[in-house]
């Protein structure tokens, strides 16, 4: 898991592609987005609360993804299994 900053601004890498958005909902003031880095395969939440700007980015493993999605904050102390 990494923080964001106010806004969702997130340091992107020069030479990384951009992640792709593979869903998104909104649930009362959080927006929670599921992206894939095609590079890396490696799949990403980012839960924003709309209200605040403040961002969260939450790294998992693709097979957990779809669960992640609707459960983000399940997955806040946990990074990515090995089984996925």
């Amino acid at each position: 898991m990494r923080g964001l900053h106010p806004g969702g601004s997130a340091r992107a890498e020069a030479t990384a592609p951009a992640a792709r958005e593979l869903a998104q909902r909104q649930s009362g003031s959080d927006e929670v987005l599921l992206l894939w880095h095609p590079d890396s395969t490696r799949v990403e939440l980012v839960v924003r609360d709309v209200t605040t700007g403040v961002s969260l980015l939450i790294e998992v493993a693709p097979a957990r993804a779809i669960d992640a999605f609707y459960h983000p904050f399940a997955y806040l102390t946990r990074g990515p299994s090995r089984d996925g």
